[in-house]
């Protein structure tokens, strides 16, 4: 039997169970990707990744945009957003952070604003250009996004980016979208 044949009967699978598990998953994704010499093969690893997701994972993935299916490295940014490490304070998680007083106040009821609980993650780095811009890194996750926001182009969003704690606007192109509520 095939080195290849034995790695693909051998696969790891993946349920969506915790942050450690995701971690642990990633990296037998890699493994395989450098025992087989794809290591470089980002549509490589995608594909074997999605072959291995069942349960929750696989539902999450087959709700991602197909850009993120196809790309090993969006691909793994949201899985590991979707599957963070346990918060080191149980009680740090179990309440979420309100805007800071400098953020815009969400929009009032029933006005043309909308706001949408978005979590987004960076698809590639932006440095401001403007006073209120956000930094972003690859792979950063912004949460508390306004999609609508008075003052603020459509294509361009409004959030909070988690790794810096700081509030700005950002090209909405620059993100995909990992998780959307609308509220009420």
């Amino acid at each position: 039997m095939s080195y290849l044949t034995r790695l693909l009967l051998a696969y790891p699978s993946f349920r969506g169970g915790s942050g450690s598990e995701c971690e642990e998953f990633i990296s037998s994704v890699r493994k395989a990707a450098f025992n087989v010499g794809k290591v470089n093969d980002d549509g490589w690893q995608a594909g074997y990744a999605s072959a291995c997701l069942s349960g929750a994972a696989l539902r999450f993935y087959e709700d991602l945009p197909e850009n993120t299916q196809t790309s090993w490295k969006l691909l793994r940014a949201a899985l590991l957003s979707k599957y963070p490490d346990a918060p080191k304070d149980p009680l740090a998680s179990a309440v979420p952070d309100a805007p800071p007083a400098s953020a815009p106040s969400p929009p009032a009821h029933g006005t043309q604003n909308s706001l949408k609980t978005l979590t987004a993650l960076a698809r590639w780095g932006y440095e401001p250009t403007e006073p209120g811009d956000l930094s972003l890194r690859v792979g950063d996750k912004i949460n508390w996004v306004y999609t609508k926001h008075e003052g603020v182009p459509d294509d361009w969003w409004l959030g909070k980016n988690e790794r810096t704690g700081s509030w700005g606007t950002f090209p909405s192109t620059w993100v995909y979208v990992v998780q959307e509520t609308l509220t009420a």
